[in-house]
């Protein structure tokens, strides 16, 4: 059943256009990632990524 789920958030975040997002929430949802793990990863400040993933969770389409 996990491993459905994960398949599932997957394709979720596979269908946001922008990669950078989609590599947001892959490191936060899929590798468990601290917010100031992915800053240091990803070269930006904790503030500007919470910024990033309000836009990454709005580009989100939920299924049904």
């Amino acid at each position: 059943m996990l491993v459905d789920l994960k398949l599932e958030i997957m394709q979720v975040i596979k269908k946001v256009d922008d990669l950078e997002l989609q590599t947001l929430l892959e490191q936060r949802y899929l590798n468990f990632r601290t917010w100031e793990q992915i800053a240091v990863d990803m070269g930006y400040n904790v503030r500007h990524l919470y910024r990033m993933h309000d836009r990454a969770l709005k580009a989100v389409i939920v299924p049904k």
